[in-house]
């Protein structure tokens, strides 16, 4: 879908379902359609709904909750029935959120509470575009080296020729100030989207020349004005690892995974490369949905992780020790979270969105695939977080997320 301006929550209360609407921004989702294909696209759709219909069994139901007492420390029942509250007052107001599989997690300086429904610290989810915050940190170590500059166009890694994305700069693409589109829109990315919609399947499996190639068709369209691109941040990443001379892949384990002991955390880009027994997830309507691995669009949303894992990131963006998360940088060092232009209501920095609210500044990413749904919230000043994983897509995540970190003080 084309991005939509957000409206966070103005108080603590769940946000409204406009809200709702408008953060969606950050998830993977369709482009736009061009209008030469406005007769296919409404056929097409008209073929998904029934698909829709005929396809779609059951709707998803929030599991039991899980026992945590033989797992790690941290478990809490008061998490536990606050998320529950609010998911019971999201069934009034948000027609269709449902929930299967899932964990919130609630970090408070050196505490953490966690609550499972059918899941736990171990369990795999794919966390959608919260891998974009992976590579703004790649981002934020390449300038450190000395390996690329803000201003350096990404033409200059990429064989892109002399096609107009060419002169869009590294800045650009880390804060969807490029022009490009959301998704590739040429007529074999579009009926990819489509099959994937109708399939329940995964439409990025392609090699790395064939994003290249419509990368090269993609129009440009306001450049320096933001819109949400997962077609920019996927030329990003692969920016970045040419710069390094690898692959994003490696890049990613090499430089962050690594380091931060994320053990748990992978980014498989084809789904030949998982196991049979991976973790997938439902639509919305309750229809399984096969596994998202994005292959070359991974940067943009291609990570595995669980929520042990993703406590250590959220942790590490807190503490500075994700590259590019230092409040005070020093040198060539930069702020990947500060906000820098303007999005919608709320500002971006380099990938990380900022809404104040309340008084509070919350800094945040959201995600989405064919099967599952996350947020990750942090309040630096606060020294706070909250993560949210789950196996539905379109789900209320994104409104339970900002619940959560809004009531944290109940």
């Amino acid at each position: 879908m084309t991005p939509k301006p957000d409206r966070t929550p103005k108080s603590d209360r769940a946000p409204r379902p406009s809200a709702r609407a408008a953060i969606a921004a950050q998830r993977i989702r369709l482009a736009a359609l061009p209008r030469p294909t406005a007769l296919i696209a409404v056929l097409l759709a008209v073929a998904v709904l029934v698909a829709g219909v005929v396809l779609a069994p059951w709707g998803p139901r929030l599991a039991e909750r899980t026992d945590w007492s033989a797992g790690r420390p941290g478990a809490d029942d008061a998490l536990a029935t606050q998320v529950e509250r609010i998911v019971a007052g999201q069934g009034s107001a948000f027609a269709g959120q449902r929930y299967h599989h899932l964990v919130a997690l609630r970090i408070d300086g050196d505490g953490t509470a966690v609550a499972g429904w059918g899941a736990d610290g171990d369990t795999e989810f794919e966390i959608g575009s919260v891998t974009k915050t992976f590579t703004a940190s790649l981002f934020a170590e390449a300038l450190r080296r000395g390996e690329v500059t803000e201003d350096q166009e990404v033409g200059t890694l990429l064989d892109l020729g002399d096609a107009p994305v060419a002169d869009a700069t590294l800045a650009e693409l880390a804060s969807h100030r490029s022009g490009l589109p959301v998704q590739p829109g040429n007529l074999a990315a579009l009926g990819r989207n489509y099959w994937g919609t109708l399939t329940a399947s995964d439409s990025f499996q392609v090699p790395l020349a064939t994003l290249l190639d419509e990368a090269r068709q993609a129009p440009i369209t306001d450049r320096g004005t933001y819109l949400y691109s997962n077609l920019g941040v996927a030329l990003l990443g692969q920016a970045l690892a040419a710069a390094a001379d690898t692959d994003y892949r490696d890049l990613l384990q090499t430089r962050i995974l690594d380091p931060l002991g994320l053990d748990a955390t992978t980014l498989p880009e084809y789904s030949r490369e998982l196991p049979a027994d991976a973790p997938r997830g439902y639509t919305a309507t309750g229809r399984p949905n096969g596994e998202w691995t994005l292959g070359p669009f991974a940067p943009a949303g291609g990570i595995r992780s669980t929520a042990t894992d993703m406590e250590s990131w959220a942790r590490a963006v807190l503490d500075g020790s994700a590259p590019g998360t230092d409040p005070d940088p020093q040198g060539d060092a930069v702020d990947l979270t500060k906000p820098r232009w303007k999005a919608g209501e709320s500002r971006i920095g380099y990938i990380w969105h900022t809404t104040e609210a309340d008084g509070r500044t919350l800094t945040w990413h959201n995600g989405e695939t064919g099967g599952f749904h996350s947020i990750v919230i942090v309040d630096r000043e606060r020294d706070s977080a909250i993560v949210v994983l789950s196996d539905v897509a379109g789900g209320g995540v994104d409104e339970l997320g900002f619940a959560l970190i809004m009531e944290e003080e109940r």
